[in-house]
C-alpha cells in the first residue's frame, strides 16, 4: 500500500527542516496484521537544505501501487516528483522512471504530468501511467 506518515509528533517547523512527512510502502500481513514500512527515500539527508541530490532521486506523494504477477516487483506511481518507481518485495529501489518532460531537479511544476494511477499488463510486459495532472496515458 503506497502512503505517507505524518511526522506529527515532531513539534516547531524550525526542527522539522522541510521534513514534514515519510513516503513509504507498507506491507501488511494478511496472516498476523503486521505492517512492516519501506521508506522511499533512505538516502536523504534531511540535514542539507537545499539538497539538489535528494531532489534528482526523491520519490514523493505515492499514489498507486501495481505488481507484477510473478512477485518479483512492484511499480509506486509518485505524483509529486514526476516518477514511478519499481521496487523488489523487500522495499528496495530498483529504479526511478522518469514520467515528465524535465529530469531531477529540473522538474517544473507548470509541465508535471502527474503520475496517479498503474496497470500492469502482465503477458506484454507493459506498464500504463494514468497521469492526472496533463491527463495522459503513458
Amino acid at each position: 500500500m503506497a502512503n505517507t506518515d505524518a511526522r506529527n509528533l515532531v513539534h516547531f517547523e524550525p526542527n522539522l527542516r522541510g521534513h514534514t512527512i515519510d513516503s513509504q510502502v507498507s506491507k501488511i500481513d494478511i496472516v498476523s496484521g503486521a505492517v512492516a514500512k519501506f521508506d522511499l527515500n533512505p538516502g536523504v539527508d534531511y540535514a542539507v537544505l537545499p539538497n539538489p541530490a535528494a531532489m534528482t532521486n526523491a520519490l514523493s506523494q505515492p499514489e498507486d501501487v501495481a505488481f507484477d504477477p510473478t512477485g518479483a516487483f512492484l511499480y509506486v506511481a509518485s505524483f509529486g516528483t514526476d516518477r514511478v518507481a519499481k521496487l523488489d518485495p523487500a522495499g528496495a529501489i530498483l529504479a526511478r522512471i522518469e514520467v515528465g518532460p524535465a529530469k531531477g531537479t529540473a522538474v517544473d511544476p507548470r509541465t508535471k504530468r502527474g503520475p496517479r494511477g498503474l496497470a500492469y499488463h502482465p503477458t506484454n510486459h507493459r506498464l500504463y501511467v494514468v497521469n492526472r495532472l496533463s491527463n495522459t496515458l503513458w
